[in-house]
């Protein structure tokens, strides 16, 4: 026997342990491990506000078992929050993003009511979820492939070392993810048990673990994408039979969507999320580069982030390409296997719904359930089967590198992320304000002149109001410079023109917020406490390109406090003179040089 047969057998031995799951499990538990040092990021400092009282020192609407209504479209209530320097002056005053998510609040309220000064132990719930989700997914796997599969237990290895998983595992705000796709996995487990087994209680259960699911979070709706294909691939009896099987689960997402917007839920006038039942025409059209984006991600780890870099289309092309390569190596297991279908199809509809919001590895805890299964097909398919293909040494590659991304390289990186030291967090932490400021800036108004980020500052807000430091009684954020030099011309005694370089909401991260249906035009004005913003000059594309900035007192008054970004970090800044105009240049070497700071 030779030693690569000897070294297969052994990797098919290991895969088919009966306590293969335990294992995962436990490998699970250890990669996630470093997040209990992380503490609170972002959105968590707003749930510490709320949670503990203090609410008041924001003026976002957020109670505490509604953690995740940041803006109910009033725009009385959406101009306090943009008065107080939270949002940019520029955002519309209906933005609207109110999420339904009652029991994944109930799970932050626990939080605090047990352990509200212990953030570890905060993390030891996500930890915790993380682990039963991986044992969960492993159950679905030999139920859809047999105890004996060597598929699925490499599929499972692969599903708990996604370093797309990182991000839900260790953040508190989006453990929502997590409780969703538990309860999501429990609903076709049952499904699956009633289906096959007659278990009748399964008919029941089913449809209370998927309403469940979506009180946990939005993205459980994705689990209907794996029922559909369950009864498209794997049910038996007539196609109408096995799509009335269905109807209960249909009835539920219905209930849930009537009461979801009856109580007042919903999304508007905001970059970052499309509501696919309002806006079908802008959902429709931006439908299929987001799933390649996602796609991409999901199979070859490669972040969406990369097309804020490198120009779209040939992302798009190379993601296009690469998925036709897999979908090419798998047909033949398409043709024979419907247990392939139900994976490919389950994971193609799930990707659906994540199409909603911003490409993001941290939605595809769905969509990874049916992409494991295929990578763990194909791999298994090369590197044991028997059978003879064309073009084996092109599937041989394909096969390989899918080896060294998802099986070396992903568990790497989801330790790294664990720690916190993955690039988005190390960009937030680089361009935070610098805090604690002392006690005098409580009587001052902050003016950034050009921040990396606009809307980064809401979390730096956020932060030092949830660590009861001094906080400034306005924040004013002119422009922002993560990738361009911003032109600043004083006018008058009281007034500045800004101009950045390629205008405002230039980079895809500063249109998150802003939503491009919001028309804005030459003269608009716009008013906050002691500031008024005038627009003077527009793009070609129809952003705002040069600005006047007119304020209550003169520049130099006591009143106000002057920061701009230089050398990759904050300093005081000393208005011009007046006449004078000077160019502050962007983060020398973009964001790389935060990075690296």
């Amino acid at each position: 026997m030779t030693t690569h047969t000897t070294l297969l057998m052994r990797c098919r031995a290991l895969l088919t342990h009966p306590r293969l799951p335990v294992f995962a499990a436990i490998l699970a538990f250890i990669i996630t491990l470093p997040s209990l040092g992380l503490g609170l990021w972002l959105d968590d400092y707003l749930h510490k506000l709320v949670l503990q009282g203090h609410a008041d020192r924001i003026h976002v609407p957020t109670a505490p078992l509604d953690l995740f209504s940041f803006f109910d479209g009033n725009p009385e209530h959406v101009r306090k929050v943009i008065d107080q320097g939270l949002l940019p002056w520029w955002m519309d005053d209906q933005i609207k993003a109110s999420f339904w998510r009652p029991l994944t609040s109930l799970t932050h309220w626990l939080d605090y009511r047990l352990w509200p000064n212990c953030p570890p132990l905060m993390h030891l719930q996500n930890i915790l979820w993380y682990v039963l989700l991986v044992i969960l997914v492993g159950c679905l796997y030999r139920r859809m492939m047999g105890p004996a599969s060597a598929v699925a237990g490499l599929a499972l290895i692969l599903y708990c070392v996604d370093d797309s998983h990182a991000t839900p595992a260790v953040w508190l705000a989006n453990r929502n993810a997590l409780c969703a796709a538990v309860f999501g996995i429990l609903a076709l487990l049952a499904h699956d048990r009633w289906r096959r087994k007659d278990w009748r209680l399964g008919a029941l259960a089913g449809p209370v673990m998927l309403a469940v699911s979506l009180l946990f979070k939005e993205e459980g709706i994705a689990t209907f994408a794996y029922l559909l294909a369950y009864a498209l691939f794997m049910d038996e009896g007539s196609l109408r039979k096995r799509l009335l099987t269905l109807a209960p689960y249909v009835a539920v997402i219905v209930v849930w969507r009537v009461v979801y917007t009856h109580l007042g839920y919903s999304i508007a006038h905001i970059g970052c999320y499309t509501d696919p039942l309002h806006e079908p025409l802008k959902f429709a059209h931006t439908l299929i580069p987001m799933m390649l984006l996602l796609l991409m991600t999901q199979f070859a780890g490669i972040p969406p982030a990369v097309a804020l870099f490198v120009k779209l289309p040939w992302v798009l092309t190379g993601a296009a390409v690469f998925l036709s390569l897999l979908g090419l190596a798998l047909w033949p297991v398409f043709r024979r296997s419907r247990v392939a279908r139900f994976w490919a199809v389950g994971m193609l509809l799930s990707v659906v719904p994540m199409c909603a919001t911003f490409p993001d590895d941290r939605v595809l805890l769905f969509p990874g359930i049916g992409a494991m299964a295929l990578v763990a097909t194909l791999i298994t398919e090369t590197f044991f089967g028997r059978e003879k293909r064309r073009f084996r040494g092109g599937v041989v590659i394909l096969a390989g590198t899918l080896i060294v991304i998802n099986l070396l390289i992903a568990p790497l990186v989801f330790l790294w992320r664990s720690c916190g030291t993955a690039p988005a967090g190390l960009v937030l932490d680089r361009v935070s304000l610098p805090h604690p400021l002392d006690p005098g800036v409580k009587n001052q108004d902050l003016v950034v002149v050009n921040p990396p980020n606009s809307s980064v500052m809401m979390f730096s807000l956020l932060e030092m109001a949830a660590r009861n430091e001094p906080m400034p009684r306005h924040t004013r954020v002119l422009a922002a410079c993560l990738l361009q030099p911003v032109f600043v011309h004083r006018t008058g005694d009281r007034t500045l023109v800004v101009r950045p370089n390629w205008g405002y909401q230039a980079s895809p991260d500063e249109r998150l917020l802003w939503d491009s249906a919001y028309s804005q035009k030459v003269g608009d004005t716009f008013r906050v406490t002691g500031m008024t913003a005038r627009i003077i000059r527009m793009t070609r594309d129809g952003r705002p390109l040069t600005v006047e900035f007119r304020f209550a007192v003169p520049l130099e008054d006591k009143s106000l406090r002057w920061l701009q970004w230089k050398d990759n970090r904050f300093i005081p800044f000393a208005p011009p003179k007046v006449g004078e105009l000077i160019t502050l240049p962007g983060p020398r070497g973009g964001i790389g040089s935060v990075l690296r700071k």
